[in-house]
C-alpha cells in the first residue's frame, strides 16, 4: 500500500523542477523520497483504526497527511517536537513492517 501511495504522488501530484548540471537534465522530486516514505509509513503504523480514513492533501507549497484521533497517552505535543520513542497504535502492523524491512524496529518502547 505504501509504495502505491508514493508512486501515485510521484506520477500525478508532485512537481519535478527541471534544472541542468552541465549537459545532464536533473528532475529531482520536490520532496525527498525518504521523507515521503517516512510520512506514509508513519501514517499507516500510527493510524487509529477505529476511524476509517487517512487523509492526504497536496497543496502548492506543502503536503498534508493526517489521521483522525488523539495522541497516545505517553506522547505530548512538546515531546513530538523532540526526539522521542515510537508508540505504534497497532504493534502487529509495526512488527510486520519491521519484518518486511520497512522500519528499524517493530516493538519500540
Amino acid at each position: 500500500m505504501a509504495d502505491k501511495v508514493i508512486e501515485i504522488l510521484k506520477t500525478k501530484y508532485l512537481v519535478r523542477p527541471i534544472s541542468y548540471k552541465g549537459l545532464e537534465r536533473m528532475e529531482p522530486l520536490e520532496y525527498p523520497e525518504t521523507a515521503l516514505r517516512e510520512a506514509v509509513l508513519n501514517a499507516i503504523i500510527h493510524k487509529d483504526y477505529s476511524s476509517t480514513y487517512t487523509f492526504l492533501r497536496v497543496y502548492d507549497d506543502r503536503l498534508h497527511l493526517w489521521n483522525p484521533g488523539t495522541l497516545p497517552e505517553e506522547l505530548t505535543i512538546d515531546k513530538l517536537k523532540q526526539e522521542h520513542s515510537s508508540y505504534p497504535r497497532n504493534r502487529n502492523i509495526a512488527n510486520a513492517f519491521f519484518k518486511a524491512g520497512y522500519i528499524e524496529s517493530g516493538d519500540e518502547e
